[in-house]
């Protein structure tokens, strides 16, 4: 009778010393556990905090429903990675490195059935801590079988395979844990980044760019104040004093000898943009209204996240990391759903005001700076374009 295909492929198992060893097992489990917080956690993690939110510069934070559904695919992915990979070639990549393979008791190779019950026992075998049951049950049953094994009829063997296979298998595990980790990094790194400008870009700051070298990242968050960003996109001035914008029902009113931004040349996100220039030139006080999706948020909740957003937005010079702003009070104000943040740019002094509300979904930020020598009457200026704007 000629053998079928399983006894040809997977000889059955022979003396006990074909079992694997329990170091040849936990070298597996290390490698398997490597290639999956590389490139199944952190990778996966990543991008599912910056879709949903909780990115940071050092990886990312997941909490709530974002992470109960993280959690959720992370364990499916997992255990889709140790079934299929049995069931289809009797080893995980871990598995192919230590040299040792799944097979059933009988020889043969195993089917998803049996890969399914062996890995969902990993949570008994894993108690009390790091395998500690299953280790202890390899070194008591002949065939160096864990619960998982038992249940599911299963033995792990020493397998035949050539050097580089092995080798591969482990270059492939490293790179699939360290590749993992550095695109996880550049993910949240990157979205962290976009957090912090967009952030800045709100409160009238630059965003220092850390790929230059001290000196000029100090002297570009000094002049963050200055016109010339903006001057260049069309500084007009109003004759009327007073206009509207009908589509979001806000008045403005244009003190005299402000500027303003022609509209046709701002981002599609700010209604309004206007400015205080001194004798030099530069930016004295500065006014803008901008608007933003709030995903859903009420007031509050999208107030909260934009506050940790300043507090967390730091200016690195040489070996120095600092916060970039000081938060000076961040509440309720006067009138109801309306939030304010008060805030100094710590590099030039900037004194900084925000307020936010919603309506119909959308968010409304309105953002007033003004440089540390403004006097008392340039201040009552922004007062007065607040106040025509029915905000306290």
């Amino acid at each position: 009778m000629h053998p079928t295909t399983a006894e040809t492929e997977i000889p059955a198992a022979g003396a006990p010393a074909t079992y694997a060893s329990l170091g040849a097992r936990f070298v597996a489990l290390i490698l398997d556990g490597l290639a999956i917080f590389g490139f199944l956690f952190f990778l996966l993690g990543s991008i599912f905090a910056m879709l949903l939110g909780g990115t940071t510069d050092d990886g990312f934070e997941l909490t709530g429903i974002a992470g109960g559904l993280f959690i959720a695919v992370e364990i499916l992915l997992v255990m889709g990675y140790y079934v299929v990979s049995e069931a289809r070639w009797g080893a995980t990549l871990g598995k192919l490195a230590a040299g040792i393979r799944v097979q059933s008791t009988a020889g043969q190779r195993i089917g998803y059935g049996a890969a399914f019950i062996r890995n969902l026992l990993r949570i008994v075998d894993i108690l009390p801590f790091f395998y500690l049951t299953g280790a202890i049950s390899v070194m008591l049953t002949k065939r160096n079988q864990r619960l998982g094994d038992l249940a599911a009829g299963t033995v792990v063997v020493r397998g035949e395979y050539g050097r580089g296979a092995r080798v591969a298998a482990w270059v492939a595990a490293l790179a699939l844990c360290v590749g993992g980790f550095l695109l996880g990094m550049l993910v949240v790194q990157g979205d962290a980044a976009q957090e912090r400008a967009a952030s800045a870009a709100a409160a009238g700051a630059v965003a220092p760019d850390s790929t230059r070298d001290a000196a000029s990242s100090e002297s570009d968050a000094i002049e963050s104040t200055a016109a010339t960003p903006w001057s260049s996109r069309g500084w007009v001035q109003r004759e009327d004093d007073t206009f509207t914008n009908p589509q979001h029902d806000l008045k403005l009113v244009v003190p005299e000898g402000w500027v303003i931004v022609d509209e046709e040349t701002l981002d599609s996100r700010y209604l309004w943009m206007m400015a205080k220039l001194g004798p030099d030139g530069e930016q004295r006080l500065m006014m803008n209204i901008l608007t933003e999706d709030t995903q859903g948020m009420s007031a509050e909740e999208w107030f909260r996240v934009r506050l940790q957003g300043i507090r967390d937005f730091t200016l690195t010079i040489g070996d120095e990391t600092q916060p970039y702003f000081e938060v000076v009070r961040a509440g309720e104000t006067g009138q109801p759903d309306v939030y304010e943040i008060r805030f100094l740019h710590n590099p030039d002094a900037t004194r900084a005001h925000q307020l936010y509300f919603v309506r119909d979904g959308l968010g409304y930020i309105v953002s007033r700076n003004a440089s540390e020598d403004a006097g008392a009457d340039e201040l009552a200026d922004l007062e007065l374009i607040r106040q025509s704007m029915d905000l306290r």
